[in-house]
């Protein structure tokens, strides 16, 4: 730790008592907000140019170097402020659990935009990573019908899951022409099921066709049996339009006309399939089955589809920012042109953005100045709550330049970003009542409630870890600020003094906060002081 930051931490603990210890007790827990200000929002690099990525598996022994002043805390009655502000890191990249980057690894197919590189060599250029995307035509993984070929995904999966990686699905029945004309098995139509040659080359599925549909049911019904089990953020309804993205709009036949107008009553059976065999995924559907026109509107049809998403908890995904299409009518919000599905669903669940595949973003002739260093993206992702946002592209042409700190600073903008600004100590008797004044300066909040403990180390190095019943940071909403307070008794904790830490985990995944790199310890703990009892 630097030497002016531990004079101020003796300085604050010199003019104050302090405390916090138990175990067991009936905590009592409570909260209170106000509103908090908004955040405003070549060649590879190499791995020394990420010098300001922070892994979360860190284990060294918390702050050897520093030293605290020990302030008493009577046995009666006493109190402490731990002010922190002064401590906090708005700069590292952390990489915290449930939200953040994404990267295509099969995209539309398996040469790219990961395909035959490895985990280890991926995470060196973005080592805050937080999941693979596999899109994959249905074909690929089941070239001939009960024949399935997981080794396709499996050995990529576990090479990921292996550094901590997740994994997300999307598996499509139609794709483009040449590079993917049978999406759709070949089998499946041999089987009867009835679809159209299009002027692409390809071959495009009666999305309402029951041969269709039963070999559809069979598939999910085997895939959603596999990946159970795996770490899996989230599975997108694929099975409906070009790309899996919900929509039509390149399916024209050689004649001409264009199969574009599916009911309601088709769609739904699609999503059926996946309410049936992914109840315990999050879903995702694209903005695409509403916002495009050419399936079902967005008058009745899209009304139903609105419904179906939220009574069933679904979400929704938009794959288009910055295509230039969008940038040119979408303009004022960013190129997202369905912001209210976003608006209407993200308290209660993540969002997905998506960039355009990156190379043609850059490319003048295709898109024009739509980059400008990101922030058309960081703008969209901010509009609609993101949790999550990837890019099609190649992660070594991606992560060069200014792309770097931008790349850093949404691992921490999507989703949530926790500042702890102040812990309030109070004893009464046994009694110990801790507050902790919070700030949410992400784009959205977490959907998964962690764990808060406040642990002392003795002088042995042994840790007594007091847990913050009732704690729920799911209610730190972005730029916010909320207190949060939890009372429990001291327990037979013996007298003595003791190290300070604090540290909120999903399980054995610290989930760190933006605070001062030298606070840190093992466990993502965050040392804060030292007492005597």
């Amino acid at each position: 730790m630097k030497k002016g930051m531990c004079v101020l931490l003796a300085t604050i603990l010199l003019f104050a008592t302090v405390g916090c210890t138990g175990a067991g007790g009936d905590p009592v827990s409570g909260a209170t907000s106000s509103k908090a200000s908004s955040v405003n929002g070549s060649e590879p690099a190499s791995p020394s140019d990420l010098s300001s990525q922070e892994e979360t598996a860190s284990v060294e022994t918390p702050n050897a170097d520093v030293s605290f002043e020990t302030a008493s805390l009577a046995p009666a009655t006493g109190s402490v402020s731990f002010d922190l502000k002064a401590h906090a890191d708005a700069k590292t990249a952390l990489r915290n659990p449930d939200k953040g980057w994404y990267l295509h690894y099969y995209d539309d197919g398996t040469y790219n935009y990961g395909a035959q590189k490895s985990a280890e060599w991926i995470l060196d250029y973005m080592s805050y990573l937080d999941h693979i995307y596999i899109r994959l035509p249905w074909c690929t993984i089941e070239p001939s019908e009960g024949s399935f070929q997981w080794a396709i995904i499996d050995t990529v999966i576990k090479d990921f899951a292996d550094h901590g990686v997740a994994v997300s699905f999307r598996i499509t029945c139609k794709e483009g022409g040449s590079y993917c004309p049978n999406a759709t098995p070949e089998w499946v139509k041999e089987a009867g099921a009835n679809g159209w040659k299009l002027n692409d080359g390809s071959w495009q599925p009666d999305y309402a066709d029951e041969v269709f549909l039963q070999k559809l049911d069979n598939f999910h019904k085997a895939f959603a049996a596999h990946i159970a089990g795996m770490n899996v953020r989230y599975v997108d309804v694929g099975s409906f339009g070009d790309y899996g993205e919900g929509n039509n709009a390149s399916s024209t036949n050689e004649g001409g006309s264009k199969h574009k107008n599916f009911p309601w009553a088709a769609i739904q059976k699609h999503f059926d399939i996946y309410a049936k065999y992914y109840p315990n995924h999050q879903v995702v559907v694209s903005d695409d089955f509403i916002g495009s026109g050419n399936v079902t509107g967005i008058g009745a049809g899209g009304a139903n589809i609105r419904n179906y998403v939220k009574e069933h908890g679904w979400t929704w995904r938009d794959d288009s920012i910055c295509v230039k299409w969008f940038m040119e009518n979408y303009a004022e919000t960013d190129s997202v042109r369905s912001p209210q599905l976003f608006e209407e669903i993200w308290e209660s669940r993540p969002v997905i953005m998506e960039l355009e595949h990156y190379t043609q973003v850059l490319a003048n002739q295709w898109h024009g100045d739509n980059w400008r260093d990101g922030a058309v993206f960081k703008a969209a992702c901010q509009r609609t709550h993101a949790t999550y946002a990837g890019f099609h592209g190649f992660i070594n042409d991606f992560m060069t330049g200014k792309n770097i700190q931008f790349a850093n600073e949404m691992a921490n903008l999507l989703g949530y970003w926790y500042f702890l600004d102040k812990v309030d100590v109070a004893r009464s008797g046994s009694r110990l009542t801790c507050k902790f004044a919070w700030q949410n300066k992400g784009f959205a909040k977490a959907y998964n409630v962690y764990d808060l403990d406040l642990i002392l180390t003795d002088g042995k190095g042994k840790d007594h870890v007091l847990n913050m019943k009732g704690f729920d940071n799911t209610a730190i909403m972005p730029d916010q600020a909320l207190t949060t307070s939890h009372t429990v008794d001291l327990g037979d904790l013996p007298g003595g003094e003791y190290v300070v830490s604090v540290r909120m985990h999903k399980g054995d995944t610290p989930v760190l906060l933006a605070l001062d790199k030298e606070l840190k310890g093992k466990d993502g703990r965050y040392t804060i002081g030292k007492i005597a009892l």
